[in-house]
C-alpha cells in the first residue's frame, strides 16, 4: 500500500508541475506580447509561427 500512495503522490506532484510550467508559459508569452507592443489581432498568427 505504501508502494501505491508513493507513486501516487510522484504523478500528481509531476501532473501539478505541470500545469505550474504551462501558466508559466502563458505569463511568458504575455509579456513578450506587451514588450513587443504586438496588436491583438497578430497575436495568434505569432503564436502560431512562435510555436
Amino acid at each position: 500500500m505504501d508502494v501505491v500512495n508513493s507513486k501516487l503522490i510522484l504523478f500528481f506532484t509531476g501532473y501539478l508541475l505541470e500545469i505550474l510550467l504551462s501558466i508559466d508559459n502563458v505569463f511568458i508569452w504575455f509579456l513578450i506580447f506587451k514588450s513587443l507592443k504586438i496588436p491583438i489581432l497578430l497575436q495568434k498568427k505569432v503564436l502560431l509561427y512562435g510555436i
